[in-house]
């Protein structure tokens, strides 16, 4: 699995050259500003506690991610060596 991890790690693309779509930098502008005017109104401890969950959230979607981005690829070869097994049969 070490080209599908490398794949999926942008092991073939720097982050900083992920390029987002209008949206997407709405959407990461609008998140950055509410997420800290939020944290602001947050004692220390609960910015700590926050921050955590924060990490929690992300390894454990990544870690969800990554599978469903193994399972595509694995259905992807499943599905092309179906298809070839179909074509190549003659009636």
């Amino acid at each position: 699995m070490k080209i599908i991890d490398n794949l999926y790690e942008s092991e073939c693309m720097k982050i900083e050259e992920m390029q987002f779509s209008k949206d997407g930098e709405r959407a990461l502008k609008e998140f950055n500003k509410l997420h800290e005017k939020f944290l602001n109104t947050l004692t220390e401890e609960q910015q700590d506690m926050l921050d955590k969950l924060f990490t929690l959230d992300a390894e454990t979607f990544l870690e969800r991610e990554k599978y469903a981005y193994k399972l595509g690829f694995k259905t992807g070869v499943l599905l092309s060596a179906e298809v070839k097994e179909i074509s190549n049969f003659s009636l």
